[in-house]
Parts: structure tokens; sequence; C-alpha cells
């Protein structure tokens, strides 16, 4: 039995008080390991929210090593303590460049529209998405044209108002109905043309770095995608990888 109920004035958002109070139950041990919890249908009218606030609270203690998902089954106890062992936490800054030089993002394009094959391949999914499109430079020379593909299912009422000033990175984090949880990155070299060759200010068939991003949720599903392509003599891909205490 759940005893503690979530604070709807407190200011704190829903879904943490609602892992809070799971996890506490956890470490305290009234759910014990490989015990089932209950369905997310019965933790809605125990805490009188929507299903996706449940969601994203199980995903979140999924993600932590609190809980596993069971196909067909349900939800089931993992541990009281979060993943052992060494777990990073990675800080993206794309678009470093020598001497400290520091680029411009420039804001294209935004809208609804029906993905490509290749686009629902990565995507899994075939319904619209909300498509945003940006391009960096250094010193007013165009380097990387950025784009961004978004389910509008996972991302309700989103428009171009939203993404004003915001990083893809941070917009995908904050937005989504469905945490992401973990980022799959794919770099290859490429060679551009059309539409992306003249946003780079290069002719057809010029080589580029070509950078593909899959955000993917605790139940395996792909929530965004992001695409980039950075001229290959301009472009630089910076990762640090920070341990978690």
């Amino acid at each position: 039995m759940i005893e503690k109920g979530i604070d709807r004035e407190s200011g704190v958002t829903l879904y943490v008080q609602i892992y809070g109070i799971i996890r506490k139950m956890i470490e305290d041990g009234q759910w014990q390991p490989n015990s089932i919890i209950p369905s997310e249908d019965e933790l809605c009218k125990l805490f009188l929210v929507s299903k996706a606030t449940i969601r994203l609270a199980l995903a979140d203690l999924v993600r932590d090593g609190f809980l596993r998902r069971q196909q067909g089954k349900g939800t089931y106890v993992k541990s009281p303590l979060p993943h052992s062992g060494l777990m990073m936490k990675t800080h993206l800054s794309d678009g470093m460049f020598p001497d400290g030089t520091i680029g411009a993002r420039e804001f294209l394009t935004s809208g609804i529209l029906e993905p490509s094959a290749d686009v629902r391949e990565y995507l899994k999914f075939s319904g619209a998405v909300f498509y945003v499109q940006c391009r960096g430079t250094v010193d007013g020379e165009p380097v990387s044209v950025e784009e961004l593909f978004l389910p509008l299912i996972y991302f309700p009422g989103i428009d171009e108002r939203q993404i004003c000033g915001m990083s893809f990175f941070d917009l995908v984090k904050e937005r989504s109905i469905r945490k992401p949880c973990r980022m799959v990155q794919t770099v290859e070299v490429c060679h551009v043309a059309g539409e992306t060759a003249g946003l780079l200010k290069v002719q057809d068939g010029h080589p580029a770095i070509a950078m593909r991003r899959i955000f993917i949720d605790a139940e395996e599903k792909p929530v965004a995608y992001i695409r980039l392509f950075g001229r290959d003599e301009k472009y630089q891909v910076h990762t640090e990888f920070e341990k978690i205490k």
C-alpha cells in the first residue's frame, strides 16, 4: 500500500514526486526485489494523475536500476540500490573550433511534415513529425546544417516558440512525454548534395561529416532523431565523459 501521496502545491513536478515515493518504498523494503508493482492504471488511480505522468516516473526508475520491465507481464522491482559499476554521463558540445572561435546558430525553418522513408526507419514511426532545421556559422561562414525530427505524439503542443534559444538536446529532454534514457550516435563521412550543399555553400558531392543521434526511452522506443551535416574542413565534434559518483 502506498502511504504517502503527492503534494500538488509543492512546486515539484508530479512525476518527480512519484519517482521519489516509489524509490523510497523500494529502498525501505516495502516493495521487495522481483515483486511485481501495481499496473499503470492502478498507479494512476492511487496518485490521481495521468498515465503519461506515471510512465515518466517509471521510465526514470527503470533507467536508474530500481525497476525492470518484462514484456507482456508487467514491471518488477529490480534492486533497492541503483546500478553499480562505472556509469557515465555525457556532455555534448558540438561545433568546437580551434583558437576558441565561437560559432552562431541560425534558425531556418520548422513545421509539421510526413517523414521520409529513412527518417521513419530511424524513428520506427510513420506518423507526422515536427521538423526543425538550423544552420551553424563561424564568422558568417556556414559550417553545419542540423535537423530535428520529433514524433508529434511524444511532443504534444510543440511549436516554434518553444524551440527558440534551446539546444536540440535540451528540447528533447524537457519536452518529450517519453523520457529519453540513452542516446545512440553514429558519425560517418558522406557527400552532400542539393539543399544541404547549398546551405553549406559547397558544390554537390562535397565531403562532409554526417552525425546521427537517436534518443531512446526505457522501453527501447525512439523518441527523437537528430541529423547533422558538417563541412569536413570546418566542423569538429567534442564529447566529454564524466563518472557519476
